[in-house]
């Protein structure tokens, strides 16, 4: 759903190759995981945790700056995943 090759242009994810905020988002993710589901969540919030510090850091920008800068067909077509992706959870 919202992996890097989604997010942003080829010469943006050649720019960063750290890992210090997919650390630190799966951290933070694993700690509000917690707090709202206990075990499981945690484990899911550590997973989307990652994933969005990885994408910060591939592009070395802020997740929701490398949204704004996507075209507006590609934030739609992400954003009809996301949404097709909740309400099947939710029936």
């Amino acid at each position: 759903m919202m992996n890097d090759e989604n997010l942003g242009g080829a010469e943006d994810r050649a720019q960063g190759t750290g890992r210090l905020y997919g650390l630190l988002g799966g951290a933070s993710g694993a700690a509000l995981g917690f707090i709202l589901a206990n075990i499981p969540g945690a484990l899911a919030g550590a997973v989307v945790g990652n994933r969005l510090g990885a994408i910060r850091d591939s592009h070395s920008k802020p997740v929701y700056q490398v949204f704004q800068e996507m075209p507006h067909s590609e934030k739609a077509n992400l954003l009809s995943q996301l949404l097709t992706k909740v309400m099947s959870q939710l029936s």
